[in-house]
């Protein structure tokens, strides 16, 4: 794939927490501390590339009866591959850019699907 072919995977840190980091003008470069684990290491970069998510610490809304539903339930982040959605009547809570991108696929495989979302998103 293109970060292969262009040896991006040398320099990218992957399933690794950014635990500070700041720009420092006297070297103009951007130090960092990243955990990866128990193994913690600095790092100096010209450039840095934010790509953490919002999904890795995954909320439930506050919605009456979520505790005492008996189908399958996860967040997207925590997709549950085990199950079959196929034919399901299937529910989505959220339509940011996560949603955007499985949503048209579970379309292709559930007999129902119903997407709430609480603020409109703009694409362009």
């Amino acid at each position: 794939a293109v970060a292969k072919k262009y040896g991006l995977y040398d320099c990218a840190h992957f399933d690794t927490e950014v635990v500070s980091c700041h720009f420092s003008p006297g070297s103009n470069m951007w130090l960092a501390e990243l955990k990866h684990g128990d193994k913690m290491r600095s790092v100096q970069a010209s450039s840095v590339i934010a790509a953490t998510g919002l999904l890795h610490n995954p909320t439930w809304p506050s919605i009456e009866g979520l505790e005492s539903f008996k189908g399958a339930r996860f967040h997207a982040n925590q997709w549950d591959h085990s199950v079959d959605l196929q034919g399901k009547r299937v529910a989505v809570i959220g339509n940011g850019a996560t949603a955007t991108q499985f949503v048209p696929h579970l379309a292709e495989k559930a007999s129902q699907l119903t997407v709430c979302q609480r603020t409109p998103n703009y694409y362009m």
